[in-house]
C-alpha cells in the first residue's frame, strides 16, 4: 500500500512539473511574439480585445494614441493596421475628440478604407495581413483640439462595439469651392475618392499641365458636363477650359472645349491611308466643310472659334504615360515619318490621346495615366468612354515613325496605333467655343444639361 501511494505522489509531482514547464514555454513564446509585433516600428500601438490583438502603427501619434491639431488647421497622418493574430479577424478604427468642431476621415490615399462594419484581415504571416491608410484631421475651431485614436478587433463574423463617445472614421469627399472659370464651378480637391465621387461630379479640376499651362478638366466616370444647343437635339460634353492657341497663335483667352457625345459614324481618318492631317486628310475635310460640318446647328457654328490644333506625333517608344502623350502632341515630329506639319488651323478637330487620359487623373486610375495602352482594366472609370464601350474612336494624333498609323481609343479602352488611317473608326467631333460664350440652362447633368443660347 505504501509503495502504491508513494508512486502516485511521485507521478503527480511529475505531472505538475510537466504542466508548469509547458505553461512557461507558452508564456515565453507568446511574450516574444507580442514583443516582436509591438516593435514593428516606432509609435506602434496595441489594442487588446480578449485574446485578439490589433496593432496600429503610426509615427504621427504619441504613446497615448493622440495628436493635437492647432486651431483652424489641418493634419494628415499615416496609420497602418496589422493583424498579429493566428486567425482571420475583423478590425476598425474609431476616434474621440476634445471638441465637436473637428472632422476626421480617410482620404483616397492608401488601401481600401474600412466601412462602418470594419475590415477583415487574413491571419498573420499571409499576404494582406496589413493595411495602410491616410487619415485627415481638420480642426474648424479657434482652439487646439486633441484627437485620440483607438481600435476594435473581433472575429471575422462579429459585430464590433465602440465606446459611446467614439466615432467610426468616414471617407472624406472633397467639397466644391466657389471658384468658377467661364461660369463653370472648379473643385480644388487634390484627392478624389472614386467610390464616392458625388460631391466632385459637378465641377472641373485644375491642372498644371506639363507645358506650364493651366487647364481645367472634367474627370471620372460621369461628371456634370453635358451641353445642348437651343436649336439642336444633339448632345455634347465639356472636355474642359483651356488657353490653347487660336489660329493667330494667341494664348491670351480661355475657351470651353467640347466633344460630341455620340459618334457621327465610322469613317476613315484618310481614305488614302496617310496620317498627314494637313494633306488634307479625308476626315479633316469632312469635319470642316463636308456633311458632318453642315449638320452642325446654326447656334454652334456661330460659337466655334478657329483654333491652332496640335498635330505632333508619338514614336510609340514604350513610355505610354499621359505626360508622354501630352508632350508628344505638342512636339516637333508630325505624321508621315515625322515630316508632316505639327499644327493646323481649323474649326473642328478630334480629341487628343491626352484628353482621354486626363479623365483618369487625380487618382481615378493610375493604371490609365501611367500607361494609356494598359487602360483596359480601368477604362470604365473615364467619361469619354462611357456609351462607347464597344466602339473604336479616332484621335487627332499620328504615329511619328510611320506614314499610316493613327492613335485611337480601342473598344477595350486602351490607346494604341494599330489602326492605319484608311481604317473606319468612330468619329466624335471636337470644337472650341469662342471666348466669352456663356452657358445657361441646367447644371450639366445628363437630365439637366447646360444650354448654349444663340445671342
Amino acid at each position: 500500500m505504501y509503495k502504491i501511494k508513494n508512486f502516485l505522489n511521485k507521478r503527480n509531482g511529475f505531472l505538475i512539473i510537466m504542466i508548469l514547464t509547458t505553461f512557461l514555454v507558452c508564456v515565453v513564446n507568446a511574450s516574444y511574439a507580442f514583443f516582436t509585433a509591438t516593435a514593428e516600428r516606432k509609435g506602434a500601438l496595441n489594442i487588446v480585445s480578449g485574446n485578439l490583438y490589433s496593432l496600429i502603427s503610426s509615427g504621427d501619434l504619441n504613446s497615448e494614441k493622440q495628436i493635437t491639431v492647432k486651431g483652424n488647421s489641418k493634419e494628415t497622418i499615416d496609420v497602418k493596421l496589422t493583424n498579429v493574430n493566428g486567425i482571420e479577424a475583423k478590425f476598425n478604427f474609431y476616434y474621440t475628440a476634445s471638441s465637436d468642431n473637428v472632422e476626421v476621415g480617410y482620404t483616397k490615399s492608401g488601401d481600401d478604407c474600412p466601412g462602418t462594419d470594419g475590415i477583415v484581415l487574413p491571419k498573420n504571416g499571409e499576404e494582406g495581413d496589413s493595411k495602410s491608410f491616410v487619415v485627415q484631421i481638420t480642426n474648424n475651431s479657434e482652439s487646439n483640439v486633441t484627437v485620440t485614436f483607438g481600435s476594435k478587433v473581433g472575429l471575422s463574423n462579429q459585430t464590433l462595439d465602440f465606446p459611446s463617445e467614439g466615432h467610426v472614421l468616414p471617407k472624406i469627399v472633397c467639397k466644391n469651392t466657389t471658384e468658377e472659370v467661364d461660369g463653370l464651378p472648379v473643385n480644388s480637391c487634390e484627392d478624389v475618392d472614386y467610390n464616392d465621387e458625388s460631391a466632385n461630379k459637378n465641377a472641373m479640376f485644375k491642372f498644371n499641365q506639363p507645358d506650364g499651362s493651366t487647364g481645367y478638366r472634367y474627370i471620372g466616370d460621369d461628371p456634370y458636363n453635358y451641353v445642348k444647343m437651343n436649336d439642336d437635339n444633339s448632345v455634347w460634353r465639356i472636355i474642359g477650359v483651356f488657353n490653347d492657341p487660336d489660329s493667330t497663335g494667341s494664348k491670351t483667352q480661355q475657351r470651353i472645349k467640347l466633344i460630341k457625345d455620340q459618334s457621327v459614324g465610322n469613317k476613315a481618318w484618310d481614305t488614302s491611308n496617310s496620317n498627314n492631317w494637313s494633306r488634307p486628310a479625308t476626315l479633316q475635310t469632312e469635319l470642316n466643310s463636308g456633311s458632318t460640318y453642315t449638320s452642325l446647328s446654326t447656334t454652334l457654328k456661330g460659337k466655334i472659334e478657329k483654333m491652332r490644333w496640335y498635330l505632333g506625333g508619338y514614336d510609340w517608344s514604350g513610355n505610354n504615360s499621359l505626360t508622354t502623350f501630352f508632350n508628344a502632341e505638342r512636339g516637333s515630329k508630325g505624321g508621315n515619318n515625322g515630316s508632316a506639319p505639327t499644327t493646323w488651323d481649323g474649326y473642328v478637330g478630334l480629341m487628343y490621346p491626352s484628353d482621354y487620359g486626363y479623365t483618369y487623373e487625380k487618382g481615378i486610375s493610375t493604371t490609365c495615366t501611367g500607361n494609356l495602352n494598359s487602360c483596359s482594366s480601368d477604362s470604365s472609370k473615364g467619361w469619354i468612354r462611357k456609351g462607347h464601350e464597344s466602339e473604336y474612336q479616332w484621335t487627332l494624333t499620328p504615329i511619328s515613325v510611320g506614314a499610316t498609323g493613327v492613335f485611337r481609343v480601342g473598344s477595350d479602352g486602351s490607346v494604341n496605333d494599330y489602326s492605319g488611317a484608311s481604317s473606319t473608326r468612330g468619329v466624335r467631333p471636337v470644337v472650341y467655343l469662342k471666348s466669352g460664350t456663356t452657358l445657361g440652362g441646367g447644371d450639366g447633368q445628363e437630365t439637366s444639361p447646360y444650354i448654349i443660347v444663340e445671342s
